[in-house]
């Protein structure tokens, strides 16, 4: 899948926009921002990555959404490559065929032109807008169940003390 260069008369937050709106559209069937980020629209075609496509192993589409990923949560390209590492639902959730190195992602990023990183950073910040109106989980949590020896007793009410 190749990508257009996009020309000055584009309209970048236009595109942001459309993506932004799909997503609060994903938002009403799912309940995790994996899964917004996994089914949202990302219309590649408005989208510069310079990279040489037939050699590359993913795509411009889950690129973005890993970009997507990692404004939202606000993480370091290590942070991203070891999570997709670590993570093989994360990496088919985003529809990644393998997981990308540190390096891989960099160079990916560096081949997005400027106007492509500034409308996914706006998309990235109206998706996340979205998921947080409409009561999206960002993040799984796992509820603490606390030791026997983190509870204090205090007057009848036991408290957790971490």
């Amino acid at each position: 899948m190749t990508s257009k260069r996009m020309s000055a008369g584009d309209d970048a937050p236009a595109l942001a926009g459309a993506i932004v709106y799909h997503a609060g559209e994903v938002c009403e069937t799912v309940d995790h921002l994996w899964r917004v980020l996994g089914e949202v629209s990302i219309p590649v075609d408005g989208l510069t990555d310079s990279r040489q496509q037939h050699k590359s192993a993913n795509g411009t589409e889950p690129l973005a959404r890993v970009y997507l990923y990692r404004e939202i949560y606000d993480l370091a390209q290590s942070e991203v490559a070891d999570r997709l590492e670590n993570l093989p639902s994360l990496l088919k959730t985003l529809d990644l065929e393998k997981a990308p190195s540190q390096q891989s992602l960099s160079y990916a990023w560096k081949q997005f032109s400027e106007q492509t990183k500034r409308t996914l950073t706006a998309a990235a910040t109206g998706i996340a807008q979205e998921a947080v109106d409409r009561g999206i989980a960002l993040e799984a949590r796992v509820p603490i169940i606390p030791d026997e020896d983190d509870i204090e007793e205090d007057g009848g009410e036991s408290t957790v003390t971490r």
